[in-house]
């Protein structure tokens, strides 16, 4: 077992670069104008969180794929784990900016917490992401959880996960289609769109993919029927742009994320995986709730512009200052709500487990 998770270590380096990458772009939004190559990089921050949903798909695979019960016990101790690792540290944020609501704000949108206590904020774009920032994310994982008992069901090889990349393709863009017509496309509305559900399965499907690939170490042979709707969806988003169905920015991002993790799963690269960027990734999902916080009362009181006779030096230090305090706070958070919660989640399915041999 050592040696298995020893072999995964990657994975928590992938987290480390995926949150990285966010809060570059979320430090960028509060520094002074950028130079054009640091705020083209900066901007495809957020793209960090896609490598999170692939993470994500890739490791419930492993993680189900490990345990021996039968299906309907796997299902349920993966939702008492999953719970228990979400909750906790975004139930402490609700509160967080319920008590922020309140001082700064006088009043509180109690339907939003609600919905965010829930994990239903995804359904509404008024909801989304506009009372715990990041929030959209969490609520686009639940969702994805709720699909699990099915998706584990019906995919056990290589070639049932492409399908189900072809289905959550078409899956978007129907989605897309309808909601738009029903809602618009302007403004929060626009935002809703790209952030939802739907807009986000296909990142899932391809840790799923990688899962067959990577842990199974399956041949990629694609059947006649993926291999036509694959060709038929690219000819399409080529030549309709309207129709774009699988070249969307941040389906390219996840193509390469996924070329990424491959590479990283068969050889160690030690700029890309070592002991500092794994420690971030370990403390990543604390870290993408705190650093929120954090940027706010920096900015509050100006640390964020520390060095004005240049940008990129001023971003340099607000970046290093917000990361570092961040990860300050999140190591805090990690071993006194993520930890526990995850260790109750253990002792729970422990207790009710049944014993193999009978005393």
């Amino acid at each position: 077992k050592i040696s298995f998770m020893k072999r995964l270590d990657y994975i928590d380096a992938l987290r480390g670069w995926a949150i990285v990458g966010v809060l570059t772009s979320h430090v960028s939004q509060h520094a002074d104008s950028l130079s054009g190559k640091i705020s083209y990089f900066t901007q495809y921050g957020p793209m960090g969180v896609r490598l999170f949903f692939i993470i994500s798909a890739l490791t419930i695979f492993i993680t189900l794929d490990k345990k021996k019960q039968d299906k309907k016990e796997r299902i349920n101790y993966f939702f008492i784990k999953r719970v228990l690792r979400i909750a906790p540290m975004y139930y402490l944020a609700i509160i967080y900016y319920i008590i922020f609501g309140v001082f700064f704000f006088s009043q509180i949108d109690y339907v939003n917490v609600i919905s965010n206590m829930f994990f239903v904020h995804g359904l509404s774009p008024q909801t989304i992401n506009s009372f715990v920032p990041g929030g959209w994310s969490i609520t686009v994982e639940m969702f994805f959880y709720c699909l699990i008992p099915v998706i584990i069901k019906q995919i056990n090889n290589l070639n049932n996960a492409i399908t189900f990349l072809v289905v959550s393709y078409l899956f978007r863009f129907i989605a897309i289609y309808l909601t738009r017509r029903l809602i618009g496309n302007e403004g929060i509305n626009g935002e809703f769109l790209f952030l939802f559900f739907p807009s986000q399965l296909p990142v899932f499907a391809l840790g799923i993919i990688l899962y067959f690939i990577i842990i199974k170490q399956e041949k990629i042979r694609i059947s006649i029927y993926n291999a036509v709707a694959l060709l038929i969806l690219a000819a399409i988003s080529l030549v309709f742009k309207y129709y774009n169905i699988i070249f969307v920015d941040y389906l390219l991002f996840s193509y390469a994320f996924s070329v990424l993790i491959i590479i990283m799963s068969k050889k160690k690269i030690f700029l890309l995986d070592n002991f500092i960027i794994r420690f971030i990734g370990n403390i990543s999902y604390s870290l993408y709730i705190i650093h929120f916080i954090v940027i706010f009362w920096l900015v509050k009181y100006q640390l964020n512009l520390l060095y004005q006779s240049s940008s990129t030096i001023n971003f340099c230090l607000f970046f290093t200052i917000t990361l570092l305090l961040s990860c300050f706070v999140s190591y805090i958070t990690y071993q006194l709500i993520e930890k526990p919660f995850q260790n109750l989640g253990k002792k729970l399915i422990s207790k009710k487990q049944k014993p193999i041999f009978n005393k």
